[in-house]
């Protein structure tokens, strides 16, 4: 509703108020179902985020909103990492691997977001020169760091998680799976042998 509703300038103010409602809705909807045990720190931050972030929102010359939304952007961004970096030093071995790769892409994601928004900022901001800035091997380097950095955020899993999947990664070898002739010979013993082996079927030692 806030992207196809406002059709002009003078709708664009009811458009943003849609989306702030919408935002208001969703935050009181997770404040009054959810079981919360941080009330008494999500609460006040949200107030000194608010009282920051509203004055400033109306005072901010137009030709500066650009910065004003790259400078709010990459502080949603980093605000998301920290919390994704918490929940996953919190995280304990009983935590399924789908989790934690979530958690750790979470963490990538909103630090890309931050940084990227403190360099729109800066550069907007003309605290940096416009130009693009650029050196030999520039896409090589930076593809190699991309690789580096998921092949780090993938290696991390495994010391949280003990579930099969975590296990392969590390490359330790998955338990072997119970027969399902040792699943029957445990449920009727007398399908056992002398030895308690197979019927018919010499055991060792025999």
């Amino acid at each position: 509703m806030t992207a196809q509703g406002p059709v002009g300038a003078a709708d664009r103010p009811r458009g943003q108020l849609l989306g702030a409602l919408g935002g208001l809705i969703a935050v009181g909807t997770v404040l009054v179902s959810a079981d919360l045990d941080n009330l008494a720190l999500i609460v006040p931050a949200m107030v000194v985020g608010t009282a920051v972030g509203a004055p400033a929102a109306r005072r901010v010359p137009m030709t500066a909103m650009p910065q004003l939304v790259a400078l709010f952007n990459g502080i949603g961004g980093g605000a998301a990492a920290a919390v994704a970096l918490v929940e996953f030093a919190r995280s304990g071995q009983s935590d399924p691997v789908p989790v934690l790769l979530a958690t750790v892409f979470s963490v990538l994601v909103g630090c890309m977001s931050f940084t990227g928004s403190a360099l729109t900022f800066v550069k907007l901001q003309e605290l940096m020169t416009g130009a693009p800035v650029t050196f030999p091997f520039g896409r090589t380097v930076s593809g190699v760091l991309a690789a580096v950095t998921l092949g780090m955020g993938v290696a991390v899993v495994p010391t949280r998680s003990t579930t099969p999947l975590g296990r392969q990664l590390i490359q330790h070898p998955p338990p072997m799976p119970v027969s399902s002739h040792a699943t029957l010979t445990e449920a009727n013993p007398a399908a056992r042998g002398p030895l308690g082996g197979r019927p018919g079927v010499r055991n060792w030692g025999e």
